[in-house]
């Protein structure tokens, strides 16, 4: 779409009522379905795999923690 017809589609939804929504429906995702025809947001994307990563680091971090103080409970029964 050229840049005039985007102007004119974004233009023709002034006043319009959407439905404004950070992770589903932001102002990315606004500009980017006038820009290439589909609604998405890099910057959710990305938001969204950092915290798929720390959620599992996370998930990881409490198994070698765990692992640890058993590890130490073991030692202290022992001594």
């Amino acid at each position: 779409m050229s840049p005039d017809e985007i102007v004119k589609k974004a233009c023709s939804l002034v006043g319009a009522s959407l439905k404004y929504n950070l992770k589903e429906y932001n102002c990315e995702h606004f500009a980017t379905e006038l820009r290439y025809g589909k609604a998405e947001s890099c910057q959710v994307q990305t938001v969204q795999a950092i915290g798929a990563a720390a959620a599992a680091g996370g998930g990881l971090l409490g198994v070698a923690a765990s692992v640890i103080g058993l590890s130490q409970g073991a030692s202290n029964f022992t001594s």
